[in-house]
């Protein structure tokens, strides 16, 4: 599993997870993000699952739970 966060410097979460997935790198994903409109990010990886902040480490758990689980 990998946690990544949207907004970070040099590249944005949906674009390394891109990349990432184009270089045979393919392990559930987690995007976590705290822009207000998270709704565009969703539009840019409507593939990855989104957790918005601030989130309750409950919410984090059953994320990543059903995340492993799915392989």
């Amino acid at each position: 599993l990998v946690l990544v966060d949207y907004a970070m410097p040099e590249m944005d979460g949906a674009t390394l997870v891109r990349e990432a997935r184009a270089q045979g790198f393919a392990p559930p994903f987690l995007m976590v993000t705290g822009f207000a409109d998270s709704e565009s990010v969703s539009e840019l990886a409507p593939d990855i699952p989104l957790l918005k902040k601030p989130f309750e480490p409950d919410e984090l758990v059953r994320l990543v739970r059903s995340l492993l689980s799915a392989d």
